[in-house]
Formats: structure tokens, C-alpha cells, sequence
């Protein structure tokens, strides 16, 4: 499988206006863990246009359909009524694996992980899962790979907390 290289993917998400969040373990790695991971995870808002964008900006990067961890048959093109009745969507791309989400634990609604999100410049701005939100969703999947993700993104909103109190 490629290796990931999540910058091209992410540029041309913000370049067509995608409504995207970036979330899971390279979010977690952007918030300042040292948490390593192998794909790009994004939520997504689910409007029209967006699924549209969206869609565009996937099939630039000669997406795969991953099933039981592995691609599954050859390039696919992605239409937005796919995107509107499949919840997950694993791929692998040209720039490494993603995983397209509508929603994630923790919260119901893709506006509800929006409000949570936090716009980090990249050399370009990008919409990152927060600390906050992070610590939120890792809680509610209460996967074992998550604990450790919790303890420093605790230890980081603590530090971060700290840092700004007045001395």
C-alpha cells in the first residue's frame, strides 16, 4: 500500500471548498501527541454540493475500495449518492489510506464535530479535531489503541490550560 502523504489530499479538499474535518490519529498528531498512524481520517458534511466536492477531489487520487483491511478490486470512481448512504468509507489512494466518515462517536451530528473542530495552518488552513473533541470521541469508541491517545491529549489541554493562567 502507498505510503501516506496526506498534504496533497488535504490541499485540494481546502482548495474546492469541501466542508471536512480532520480527525483520529493524525489529528491527534497535529494536537501534539506522538501518536504514529497510517491513514488520513475526515469527516465530512453531507449536503449536495459537498458530496459533490468531495468526490471530485477522491477521484483525483485513483481510490480503491478497502474491505477486511485490503483493496478490493481496482480504481472505483466515487459519486455522491455512494457517499450518501454509506456511513464509513476506507479507500486506498494514491497518497495512502483514508477513511471517510459522515459521523463519529462521541458525537451525533457532523455539525456537532464542526463546532469542535479548530483551524491549524498548515501552510494552508485546515480544520482539525480539537483537544476537546479528540478526548470525546477516543472516549466514546473505548478502544484500547485510544487510551493512550487520551492520557496525552489530557496531559496537552492540561499544559495548554495551564500555560495561559496568570502567573
Amino acid at each position: 500500500m502507498p505510503a501516506m502523504d496526506p498534504r496533497p489530499l488535504l490541499e485540494a479538499l481546502v482548495e474546492r471548498e469541501v466542508d471536512f474535518v480532520l480527525i483520529g490519529g493524525l489529528a491527534a498528531a497535529i494536537m501534539g501527541t506522538t501518536r504514529v498512524t497510517r491513514d488520513i481520517d475526515i469527516a465530512y458534511a453531507t449536503f449536495a454540493e459537498n458530496l459533490e466536492r468531495l468526490c471530485e477531489v477522491l477521484n483525483r487520487f485513483d481510490p480503491r475500495v478497502k474491505v477486511s483491511g485490503k483493496p478490493a478490486g481496482g480504481v472505483v470512481t466515487l459519486l455522491p449518492v455512494f457517499l450518501k448512504h454509506t456511513r464509513i468509507v476506507q479507500l486506498v489512494t494514491s497518497v495512502g489510506e483514508i477513511d471517510i466518515l459522515d459521523k463519529i462517536a462521541g458525537f451525533h451530528t457532523y455539525g456537532q464535530i464542526a463546532k469542535h473542530a479548530q483551524t491549524i495552518d498548515l501552510g494552508f488552513p485546515v480544520r482539525v479535531l480539537g483537544i476537546e473533541g479528540l478526548i470525546r470521541s477516543k472516549r466514546a469508541l473505548k478502544r484500547p489503541k485510544d487510551v493512550h491517545d487520551i492520557v496525552e491529549l489530557e496531559a496537552i489541554a492540561d499544559a495548554t490550560t495551564d500555560a495561559s493562567k496568570p502567573h
